[in-house]
């Protein structure tokens, strides 16, 4: 029995590295093992390298748009449409005061203080807007911290479109978030809702003379 093992191990082939580049078929099996590593190797760089790529993108665009968010001297005109009912507010901001028109009355609000212009003289009143909450650019820049990007779409005119999944009642939704921008400058914020929609924009940014009343 040990000389037929004997024979079997003698019998059996040793390794030999010259064997894979002068044998074909092992040569062959080397090149494609050689490619198979470098296919497996790249797909996990781009797997591991996507999230932190597109991470970094979307902090650069919240970053632009928090600037763009911080300035408080524009004029303005922000519609409110939930269902039927649709409201209309334009006027102008500088700092902490504001004036503007809605449905055919005007208003000056000065921190949260609204007076209404009655003839001659100005009526203190309760605030007229509607969902002022997403009016509030100070809001809307922390609703946007936490809310997740979708896209970026940069137009012919040099305007670009950031959009974003909305960070509402303490979690990301469906409802829509588009900031547009153009120059460096905010233009329109949207806010898509399932029953309603807030459109508010800005023109004449930084160029707003101080006023009063």
């Amino acid at each position: 029995m040990k000389e037929e093992e004997k024979k079997k191990k003698q019998n059996k082939k040793k390794f030999n590295v010259k064997e894979l580049f002068t044998d074909e078929k092992k040569r062959a099996r080397l090149i494609l093992l050689a490619y198979l590593i470098f296919f497996i190797v790249l797909i996990v760089a781009m797997r591991s390298s996507a999230t932190p790529v597109d991470d970094d993108i979307a902090n650069a665009i919240n970053n632009q748009a928090d600037e763009k968010l911080a300035m408080y001297n524009y004029e303005f005109t922000y519609t409110i449409t939930e269902g039927e009912n649709k409201y209309i507010y334009t006027g102008k901001h500088y700092n902490e005061k504001e004036l503007f028109t809605y449905n055919n009355n005007s208003y000056y609000k000065e921190g949260e203080i609204v007076l209404k212009q009655e003839g001659d003289n100005w009526v203190k009143v309760d605030n007229p807007y509607v969902e002022y909450e997403y009016i509030q650019l100070e809001n809307i820049d922390k609703i946007l911290g936490k809310s997740d990007f979708i896209s970026q779409t940069t137009y012919e005119d040099g305007s670009v479109l950031n959009s974003y999944k909305m960070y509402v009642d303490g979690k990301v939704t469906d409802n829509v978030l588009n900031i547009t921008s153009k120059d460096e400058k905010l233009m329109k914020i949207e806010m898509l809702f399932e029953n309603k929609t807030i459109t508010l924009e800005y023109s004449n940014v930084g160029n707003v003379v101080d006023f009063t009343i």
